[in-house]
Formats: C-alpha cells, structure tokens, sequence
C-alpha cells in the first residue's frame, strides 16, 4: 500500500499513519524479543479493529445500533430485575422449607430464592429443580416453573432482541 499510494500519499491518510505505527510497533515487538515488557505492545494490534471499524460502513453502522440500544436494554434489564425479585419473594412465599435440606438452590431466603429464579430463568438444571419441588409439594409448582420459564427466557429474550432490531431499523 506504501508503494501503491507512494510514501507521500500514504502518510496523508491519518489512518494509515496509524496502521502504520502498530506495525513498527510489532516489528519492535519481534525485534527486541530479549524484553518481555515490550511483548505487551501486542494488544496494541486489537486497534486494528477499531480502523475496521471506521473504513466498514454496515459494521460501523450495525455497532451504532447495538451502542444505541444500550440506553434501552438498561430500562429493560431494570425491568428484568424486578420480574426476578418479585419471583423470588413468591418463590419464598410459595416454597418456604418444602425442599430437602440437601438441595442447593432452594427458596429459603431471598438471596438464595433470587439465584434460584435466575437458574431457571437461564435454563441451567431447572427441570431437575422444577421436578424436586413438585415432590416437595403439589403440582401447584408445575405452574410457578412454567410461567417463570416462559416469562423470563422467552419474553425477555425477545425483548431484547426486539430493542436492538428497532434501534437497527432506525
């Protein structure tokens, strides 16, 4: 490219001054291999991505939709947490010592109870969980899981989804 564009042309372009410092910074890098300290100048090679950035217009404008979004998704993920707390209390409420004392994620306290609700809200073990409780109790649970599954992995997730595709559109 320095000699396609001469080195004249090449150094007009603030972005090919940058390229071209990250590789003498590199060569440096390979150069001086007695000095582990100057290994570190490798992560100066992630820039590059930032210059991707800025020369592919889909890519930049696809990362400005996701950054746009953000202030959206903070709303939705406050909402998320309010759904998962009130979850939580009812999980007390409903579920208070009806599990085995050696079952780990139990609904005891609220703590426990809050990352129990995120356990089936994340779809790690909760059919395990959700199949302990009803033997616990009664059937009455088959349908606090189910609607907690629902409503926190399906909505949520399309949800989110929802908001970026929006702020994507726009």
């Amino acid at each position: 490219k320095n000699i396609g564009l001469s080195p004249l042309n090449y150094f007009k372009d603030a972005y090919n001054v940058f390229d071209f410092s990250l590789v003498c910074l590199g060569m440096l890098d390979v150069f001086m291999t007695f000095n582990r300290a100057l290994s570190a100048l490798r992560a100066f090679r992630v820039f590059r991505v930032f210059l991707l950035l800025m020369r592919w217009r889909s890519l930049r404008d696809m990362v400005q939709s996701m950054v746009g979004s953000a202030v959206a998704a903070v709303y939705l993920t406050l909402l998320f947490m309010m759904v998962v707390l009130i979850f939580a209390v009812l999980g007390v409420n409903l579920f208070y010592n009806a599990l085995p004392a050696s079952q780990r994620f139990t609904f005891n306290d609220l703590y426990l109870s809050i990352i129990t609700v995120f356990l089936v809200i994340s779809n790690e073990g909760w059919a395990g969980l959700m199949e302990v409780t009803i033997r616990a109790t009664n059937y009455a649970a088959l349908v606090y899981f189910v609607v907690l599954y629902v409503v926190g992995q399906l909505m949520f997730f399309n949800l989110y989804m929802a908001v970026v595709i929006e702020k994507f559109h726009e």
